[in-house]
């Protein structure tokens, strides 16, 4: 499972950490090591690009994928960010191999059986207006059961003079954001099938989050709300309900499409929807519920042409009852899928409904 924290980003917010530089130097191994450290090759005009670094002994098993900026419009900001990314991630590897080193000097004097330590790390990034939005995921194994999981997140203004956003950038001075937000998310515990093993009560003035397409995303670490056996809740947020509520400045979009959902369009005929578009779900399996502000009117599943990881093809008839058709509050179409891991639903797009 992954685990989720809100680093803060700029010049002073910078870590401060000790040891090597932001580029780490090569170390000579045995030759039982196998080391690689490369740029992935640069594609002109690109947001960012990826930093590979791989290393493989008798006591540890590293994979990681960095990125690396090079297109945001502040050049100097772009160059802290990249520097603070990188020593974080030097200080992980440079932390296992330690640890790995001792606990081999151990195993030998006591005739223990070494298994190689393991790191991976990999990111995603998404943009939405003038927001740019980093998740990057570190996973360490060192023996037992499990292994320990954090998920980084940098949200950043993309503009001339970049900077670190926080939650409550987001929304206008008069409004109570952290109020908005908790009934949203208890409103969707509400809904969810183990609701009773949530223990959340509101969101931290530090909360993670991610702009991810038409969404925003609240981000929660293992154990943080729910048990450690139901993963990592996050709530999605479509960012159509919340357009009355935040700056005009970060210029976020309700965007039409999302990982999994792409090329939507909604036609209507009497009271029926014709939903047709693409997918990339999960053994082709998508879910749809179609809301009348927060009472649920209507839902169900289809299935794509083809399961993911390819676009598959879908077509979906939704009746809708008479007496919702002329109702004052707006309909709303969500399509989603569900988290085989913890029921939540997730990837979640939201597309308003013309009723006349």
């Amino acid at each position: 499972m992954v685990a989720k924290k809100a680093w803060a980003i700029g010049i002073v917010g910078c870590l401060a950490i000790g040891g090597g530089t932001a580029w780490a130097n090569t170390a000579m191994h045995a030759a039982d090591t196998t080391q690689v450290e490369q740029v992935n090759q640069q594609i002109p005009g690109s947001l960012y690009q990826t930093k590979s670094v791989k290393l493989q002994t008798k006591q540890v098993n590293i994979q990681m994928e960095i990125p690396v900026f090079e297109g945001l419009k502040d050049k100097k900001y772009e160059a802290q960010l990249n520097d603070i990314i990188m020593r974080h991630a030097m200080k992980d590897k440079e932390n296992v191999e330690k640890e790995a080193a001792q606990f081999a000097e151990e195993a030998k004097k006591n005739s223990w059986e070494m298994h190689p330590y393991e790191l991976t790390a990999n990111y995603k990034v998404t943009t939405n207006g003038s927001v740019v939005s980093l998740a990057v995921n570190t996973y360490t194994y060192t023996g037992g059961a499990n292994g320990i999981s954090r998920t980084d997140y940098y949200n950043i203004l993309n503009q001339a003079e970049a900077k670190n956003i926080q939650l409550s950038n987001l929304f206008k001075e008069n409004v109570d954001y952290k109020k908005l937000l908790n009934q949203e998310i208890k409103k969707q515990i509400n809904e969810h099938p183990e609701k009773e093993q949530f223990t959340f009560t509101s969101i931290s003035d530090t909360q993670s989050f991610s702009i991810e397409h038409s969404n925003l995303v609240i981000h929660f670490a293992e154990y943080e709300i729910t048990p450690g056996y139901m993963g990592e809740p996050r709530f999605e947020i479509p960012i159509y309900t919340l357009k009355n509520d935040l700056l005009p400045q970060w210029e976020l979009e309700a965007k039409a499409e999302n990982d999994v959902f792409r090329s939507i369009k909604v036609t209507k005929s009497g009271t029926e929807y014709i939903v047709t578009g693409q997918a990339r779900v999960f053994e082709g399996t998508y879910n749809y519920a179609v809301k009348k502000g927060n009472e649920t009117i209507g839902k169900g599943h289809g299935t794509a042409s083809v399961g993911g990881p390819a676009w598959g093809d879908i077509k979906q008839a939704i009746k809708i009852p008479d007496k919702h058709m002329n109702a004052p509050k707006t309909l709303t179409l969500e399509l989603f899928e569900i988290n085989q891991e913890n029921g939540q639903p997730v990837n979640k797009l939201v597309i308003p409904l013309v009723t006349k």
